[in-house]
């Protein structure tokens, strides 16, 4: 169970691998209503082209990932021979090649979704309408009046070393996400709601995440002491924060999903030298 803690006058920022990880729920039920959630609070977004592109970069890799992993778990299921004598193999034989079956029409929809996203994929989908739906005031673009300055301002942080970046990054992306969540936080002088699983903004631990002492210092000086920011790996904590009603399965799916990351997460976050 998420407790539920109502941040008042937030806006939120979901990191790009937020949206990946949805083609990792394993029940689409779930992932879908996470997904119509966000799109219900699109106005309080803060979005970025960064994360437009690092969505669409990765889509593909992890929708293959994924589908290898699971089709990997269902191939190791073999039968010992000796019970192969048993009656009961003939039934899980004949389940077996209606497992087959079942597999080409995934194959099917998988390269569907691949090659036309735009009329299969179910999460593309929902992402393309949540950043059309998200506020212009929000929005950082390659046209938008403040790209330069705050193309600029990444720039520098991510030469100087500065956080949210990971050790051997060559890009700097994660500068120009936290650059616009700064701007946003001062023009619009709301608080903010960091979603993300990404140890470029701090340390996980038991599936949460805590954010790096130097942005969370850096956040409260340049904007003010009483202002809030929160960081957390749960999309569902986050919308509750939001005042969002989140059903309890969509948060036990989102919930089985962090724990199985955990392990991925953890060997991801050592700091930086």
């Amino acid at each position: 169970m998420v407790k539920k803690v109502v941040i008042e006058d937030a806006i939120m920022f979901i990191d790009t691998n937020i949206f990946l990880d949805f083609y990792r729920y394993r029940k689409t039920d779930s992932s879908i209503e996470s997904l119509e959630k966000i799109q219900a609070v699109a106005g309080k977004l803060i979005l970025t082209s960064q994360v437009e592109m690092e969505y669409q970069k990765n889509r593909q890799k992890v929708i293959l990932e994924t589908y290898k992993q699971r089709k990997a778990e269902n191939d190791n299921s073999q039968t010992p021979e000796i019970i192969s004598s048993i009656k009961a193999i003939d039934m899980i034989n004949s389940l077996k090649k209606e497992m087959k079956k079942q597999e080409l029409k995934v194959k099917e929809k998988l390269e569907k979704i691949l090659i036309n996203p735009a009329s299969n994929d179910d999460v593309y989908k929902y992402f393309k309408r949540i950043y059309k739906l998200a506020s212009e005031e929000f929005k950082l673009t390659t046209e938008s009046e403040k790209w330069s300055e705050i193309n600029g301002k990444a720039l520098d942080r991510f030469q100087m070393g500065y956080p949210p970046r990971k050790k051997d990054d060559t890009s700097y992306g994660d500068a120009i996400n936290w650059e616009w969540v700064i701007h946003c936080a001062l023009v619009s002088g709301k608080n903010i709601i960091i979603v993300t699983r990404d140890s470029d903004y701090g340390v996980m631990h038991n599936g949460n995440i805590y954010l790096n002492d130097w942005l969370k210092a850096e956040f409260k000086s340049r904007l003010s002491q009483k202002r809030k920011i929160e960081v957390t790996s749960s999309l569902s904590k986050a919308l509750k924060m939001l005042n969002v009603s989140v059903s309890q399965e969509a948060q036990d799916t989102e919930d089985e999903l962090i724990e199985g990351l955990r392990d991925s997460i953890n060997g991801s976050s050592s700091l930086d030298s």
